[in-house]
């Protein structure tokens, strides 16, 4: 007899031992939580140790979600626990690719820009990778139109210090709407580069394999073992691939795409 777990999408033997490997702690649980009305009818819970879950009394281990549990498993991988100081450079290298590629809907985040009274201009958040929307903000809030600084500059040339945003551009890390005003903007924001004492980001909490295979392709590079490099590479690959793939799924599903654009 198995126990189906929804929060992971693996199974388990109720008999498992403990240790068994069966998926990643769900962020989104309180730890310690009564779960035994769960849909699938077995009781089980998670304890205060986010590692563990019990299910029918047996205790099983999880991947877990903190970059010490990262660590970990890269180093086991290798089998060179001394290369330990040198793990920061891997997660780091790592996670700038991350950003050049990673445009998901877990990567989406909102904030509002109030603009500069003297310069009419909006600072971008610090984890800023790319815009998505950016809209006006009232009671009727509108798309702004993205225009090229040339173009802005020359629609504008004097500045407008009020009225409702139409249009935007950016310079830099810097947003100008115009006619200046708040806006929302919606943009993909960046995995956080790792500090020491960070204990995770939330692509980790919710992709540890992708991780896993992509610190391990820099670690491998590291170690000029190219043949290995390529494997966690082809590794890495699929898994950000099966990440963008779900993301569509999860956003778009089978819906048409509309155009906003006069159709002939």
């Amino acid at each position: 007899m198995t126990l189906s777990f929804a929060l992971f999408g693996n199974t388990v033997p109720l008999n498992a031992p403990a240790g068994t490997v069966v998926g990643r702690f769900a962020p989104t649980v309180t730890p310690g939580a009564d779960l035994s009305s769960h849909a699938y009818g077995t009781a089980f819970a998670l304890t205060a140790d986010t590692d563990f879950i019990t299910a029918d009394g047996a205790i099983v281990k999880t991947l877990g979600g903190t970059f010490a549990d990262l660590q970990t498993q890269v180093l086991d991988y290798l089998d060179r626990p001394e290369l330990a100081p040198t793990f920061p450079i891997w997660i780091r290298n790592f996670q700038s690719k991350l950003n050049r590629l990673l445009r998901v809907g877990g990567s989406e985040a909102q904030a509002i820009l109030t603009p500069d009274p003297l310069t009419g201009t909006c600072s971008l958040p610090s984890d800023y990778q790319a815009w998505r929307s950016v809209r006006s903000i009232g009671s009727w809030s509108e798309p702004l139109e993205y225009a090229t600084p040339d173009m802005l500059t020359s629609g504008y040339p004097y500045g407008c210090a009020g009225g409702i945003p139409r249009q935007f551009t950016i310079k830099g890390t810097t947003l100008f709407p115009m006619p200046s005003g708040p806006v929302n903007l919606t943009y993909y924001r960046g995995v956080p580069i790792y500090l020491s004492g960070v204990l995770n980001d939330w692509l980790l909490l919710a992709h540890f394999d992708l991780y896993l295979y992509g610190v391990l392709t820099e670690a491998e590079m590291f170690l000029k073992n190219d043949e290995r490099a390529a494997m966690w590479q082809q590794q890495t690959a699929a898994a950000l691939a099966d990440l963008n793939s779900a993301d569509r799924d999860a956003r778009w599903g089978r819906s048409r795409v509309m155009s906003a654009e006069a159709m002939p």
